[in-house]
């Protein structure tokens, strides 16, 4: 079985242009949801490769968005000072059916 594999930039999501206020509507369905204790998001692992940085693994599962994936994401202070920004990560967005990735962004 062969899926494709989307990969999308920010300049791919940013064209999306979806309105606040779906943006919102989703958000309140996604909080609502953690709320009823129904999103499985355990809590993240983390390294520290340095001594003000971090990298984590943010995963979670929402069954009434059917959305699952995981966001990887780092923190790293003295980057400001290399022009790269202090926080930086991607998504990753897998088939709740088949646990194949789905996207990268």
């Amino acid at each position: 079985m062969s899926q494709e594999l989307l990969y999308l930039s920010r300049s791919d999501v940013e064209a999306v242009a979806l309105s606040m206020g779906r943006v919102i509507e989703l958000l309140e369905k996604a909080f609502f949801e953690k709320g009823m204790g129904r999103v499985e998001m355990p809590p993240k692992p983390g390294v520290h490769p340095r001594p003000d940085a971090f990298i984590h693994a943010m995963p979670a599962y929402i069954p009434a968005m059917e959305a699952v994936g995981i966001k990887w994401v780092s923190g790293y202070p003295e980057n400001s000072k290399r022009g790269l920004p202090y926080i930086s990560g991607l998504l990753v967005l897998n088939d709740p059916e088949t646990g194949l990735p789905t996207c990268v962004m």
